[in-house]
């Protein structure tokens, strides 16, 4: 079996296997709230920070 090498947060005890997965972690947890891009639906109270899961809400009608 393979070890695969881990990049580690340098602000919690987290461990990804690629770079781009730490990114991502780090901008979901550690993001100030303040620069957090909201997207809001216009027919509900839905709100996304991914643009990809706001189209969600219409996916079934």
């Amino acid at each position: 079996m393979e070890v695969v090498p881990r990049v580690m947060c340098d602000l919690c005890t987290y461990k990804a296997k690629q770079k781009r997965y730490l990114q991502r972690h780090r901008k979901i947890h550690f993001q100030n709230p303040d620069e957090i891009v909201w997207y809001q639906c216009e027919f509900c109270s839905y709100r996304s920070k991914k643009k990809r899961h706001f189209g969600s809400t219409f996916a079934n009608s």
